[in-house]
C-alpha cells in the first residue's frame, strides 16, 4: 500500500492551515452514500490536520464503519468558484479501519500497520478523493482500495444514483 508504507516510520504532527479569504473549507460533517445505488452510509466528519513525512493530510472520520480517511488539504480547503483548479481533480491519500482484529476477521491485510497514534491497524489501503466544486457547492467522490488491491468507487456526499 503506497499510503501505509509512508506511515510505518512516521509520527503524525498536528498542523494548522491558514486559509485565504477566497477559499472555503469543507464545513465539517456530510452525509455519505454508496456510489451506484446511493444507499445511505452514515456521515463523514472532518477531524483535523496531520503531517506524514513532511506531507499534510486532513483526517476525516466515518463513524458507521469506524474508519479514518487521510485526504490532502488541497482537496479539503478549496477555492469556491466555477473554474476552480481542483474541480474534478483526483487526490491520493489513504485510510485505516479502527476496528479490532476480531471485527475485521478475514478482511484483514496480510500485514498490520501503525496509525498516527501508534495503534496497530489491521485493515486499510489507498484512497482517491475526487473534488466536485463550484461557487456554491463542495462535493466529493471516494474510491478505496483494501490492503494492496486497486481503488474502486466507494462513496460520495450526494444521494444521486449513478
Amino acid at each position: 500500500m503506497i499510503f501505509t508504507t509512508a506511515l510505518k516510520s512516521t509520527v503524525f504532527l498536528v498542523a494548522t492551515l491558514a486559509l485565504a479569504s477566497s477559499s472555503a473549507m469543507a464545513d465539517g460533517t456530510y452525509n455519505l452514500y454508496s456510489i451506484g445505488q446511493s444507499n445511505p452510509m452514515g456521515t463523514i466528519e472532518i477531524q483535523g490536520d496531520v503531517t506524514v513525512d513532511g506531507r499534510e493530510y486532513v483526517t476525516w472520520w466515518v463513524p458507521k464503519y469506524k474508519m479514518m480517511l487521510y485526504i490532502p488539504p488541497e482537496a479539503t480547503y478549496v477555492t469556491m468558484e466555477d473554474n476552480s483548479p481542483v474541480n474534478r481533480k483526483r487526490f491520493i491519500g489513504g485510510w485505516f479501519s479502527h476496528k479490532t482484529r476480531a471485527e475485521v476477521g478475514s478482511s484483514a491485510c496480510e500485514e498490520s500497520e501503525m496509525d498516527e497514534t501508534g495503534q496497530e491497524r489491521y485493515l486499510g489501503g489507498d484512497l482517491q478523493w475526487t473534488v466536485l466544486v463550484d461557487k456554491y457547492n463542495y462535493n466529493f467522490e471516494i474510491s478505496l482500495g483494501n490492503c494492496d488491491d486497486p481503488v474502486e468507487p466507494w462513496g460520495h456526499d450526494t444521494d444521486t444514483k449513478g
